[in-house]
């Protein structure tokens, strides 16, 4: 089923979450922008393929993008073709033509483009790059997502989201972490939602909260101020979930058959999910936690006096890397 994407939105997308820096120059045929829209699943066309026929073939509704090639080639036909090229482009309400590596656009193709309100961007990267960003941009805009109470982290390279109720140490825990040398993706609110690779990928909800963190009896403080940029993450894949839970809720788990100390299933279930074994298939372990239709490597952490639980989360992530690296 086919949906629209208004093309502002798409080229105009101020996201961490698309963590790419793309931006697009309006050359010409700007004017009615704000109503052409972007089919989705997108449909491009390369100028220079559309122009090699004896019969221009526009598919409607497409993006058409194109490089210094490409312009040649259209400049190489009569002024008449070129108008009708143009004229093709508006009947079949295609979105925009984009040029890349910064190629010259010519008056020509300007004058045709504004007559036609054919909108024309200009950008410095390569076409495949382009493609490959505005796919991803679609993507991130039509996914689901969710909003989850919790502080991604990226520790060792792998993505760490801790969970826990209000209070119980999540934030002073990841400031530790940061501390130490690892970076800040989100904190109290993250956003996760399946990237084009099929992974589940960890961002800050507001953009207007990236880097920053709350800390009781402290306030709200700026990570990138305080331990620069080098201390934050704009996205990251998750790998690992850990629950922080308190003393009462550990009390809680121990009459239950589901506590155990040592971990002994947790490794179990580990080495069948990447081995590629059946426990893909069965219930969800205690050991895992569920999103998305995907399982991902679960632990839980009792906070109290004398423990560091920022250690603790280092060591999991080093045994869960011992484990991948092993299999």
């Amino acid at each position: 089923m086919q949906s629209k994407i208004p093309l502002i939105q798409l080229i105009s997308l101020e996201d961490v979450s698309t963590q790419d820096s793309i931006t697009f120059e309006f050359v010409a045929g700007t004017a009615h922008i704000e109503e052409k829209e972007i089919t989705v699943p997108l449909q491009y066309q390369y100028l220079e393929k559309i122009l090699l026929g004896n019969q221009t073939c526009v598919i409607p509704e497409s993006l058409i993008i194109t490089e210094q090639e490409g312009l040649e080639k259209l400049l190489s036909y009569s002024k008449h073709r070129i108008h009708k090229f143009f004229h093709l482009m508006d009947e079949r309400n295609v979105s925009c033509l984009v040029v890349c590596n910064n190629a010259e656009v010519s008056n020509d193709i300007k004058k045709r483009a504004e007559k036609f309100s054919v909108p024309i961007l200009r950008t410095a990267l390569s076409s495949r790059v382009v493609i490959s960003t505005i796919l991803d941009r679609i993507h991130n805009l039509t996914t689901e997502t969710k909003v989850i109470h919790g502080t991604m982290i990226d520790v060792f390279g792998m993505g760490v989201l801790l969970l826990g109720k209000s209070g119980v140490g999540k934030s002073e825990t990841s400031l530790e972490l940061i501390a130490r040398g690892h970076r800040l993706v989100a904190d109290d609110l993250v956003k996760l939602y399946k990237n084009r690779l099929g992974k589940i990928t960890a961002t800050c909800y507001s953009e207007n909260a990236f880097g920053l963190m709350e800390l009781r009896g402290v306030g709200i403080i700026d990570i990138d101020k305080i331990y620069g940029a080098s201390a934050l993450r704009p996205v990251k894949d998750l790998d690992i979930v850990i629950r922080l839970i308190s003393w009462d809720e550990e009390q809680e788990l121990k009459k239950s058959d589901s506590y155990s100390r040592l971990g002994e299933k947790d490794i179990e279930g580990l080495e069948n999910v990447l081995n590629g074994g059946k426990f893909l298939s069965e219930r969800v372990s205690d050991s895992f936690f569920e999103l998305f239709n995907t399982k991902i490597y679960y632990r839980e952490v009792p906070v109290g006096p004398g423990r560091n639980i920022a250690t603790i989360v280092e060591v999991i992530v080093k045994n869960y890397l011992s484990q991948i690296n092993r299999l």
